[in-house]
């Protein structure tokens, strides 16, 4: 990796980099009002986590950043395989709004091509396939696209527990280190698995997240 993909790289995995993450707690706001996670033990929901996306999400980051051109198949796949309402509709909306901000941040060219392809409706725009199409497009290996993906889905997990006061800011801060062999793992596993062999191995996370609409009170939005 040259030094110039590098700075995309740590662009692309800073919190400020506009894509809507910091709305939404990958289900964990409902986990958390349904008594599934407590303070105890937030670290487990993450593995879970870590599990479920490097299955779900990360073969279609990993396909989509080796040949980004499949953007429009894979993201249709996706959205079949996405039977969730709640996480459907957060997986487009920041799909939606990386392509968007990529396309600003790292100019014209394909991405700009992509934009005005998802502008006129030609696919949905899901994150995984997206996410996985910029890091194509601005040369990113795929090991490296599915480990920031892993990373930034944990440490956006961990930021929406310290929000919802489930643990501390300091406390929260040896969590993500602590995780960093298991996603190494997983990221290394989901570049063996077809797009085909999604799979989501923990079906109750998937259960809490798709009741997160029914909640009395909502901090976030998925």
């Amino acid at each position: 990796m040259n030094s110039a993909t590098e700075y995309i790289l740590w662009q692309l995995a800073d919190t400020s980099f506009p894509t809507g993450g910091f709305a939404h707690s990958s289900g964990l706001e409902s986990a958390w009002r349904h008594g599934l996670v407590r303070r105890e033990n937030i670290s487990d929901f993450c593995h879970d986590l870590i599990r479920q996306v490097s299955m779900q999400t990360a073969p279609f980051v990993a396909a989509a950043s080796q040949t980004p051109t499949r953007i429009r198949s894979l993201d249709s796949l996706y959205h079949v395989m996405c039977t969730n309402h709640v996480a459907r509709r957060a997986s487009i909306l920041q799909g939606s709004a990386l392509l968007l901000a990529a396309q600003r941040a790292f100019g014209p060219g394909e991405l700009k091509r992509l934009q005005e392809a998802h502008c006129i409706c030609e696919f949905n725009g899901h994150f995984g396939p997206v996410f996985g199409a910029v890091c194509g497009l601005v040369t990113i290996e795929p090991l490296a696209a599915v480990r920031l993906l892993l990373f930034g889905t944990v440490r956006q997990t961990l930021s929406a527990a310290v929000r919802l006061g489930i643990v501390g800011s300091l406390e929260s801060l040896p969590m993500l280190p602590a995780m960093t062999d298991l996603i190494d793992q997983a990221a290394a596993a989901a570049l063996n698995r077809l797009p085909e062999h999604a799979a989501m191995p923990c079906p109750l996370l998937d259960i809490c997240h798709g009741s997160h609409d029914r909640l009395y009170s909502r901090l976030f939005q998925s």
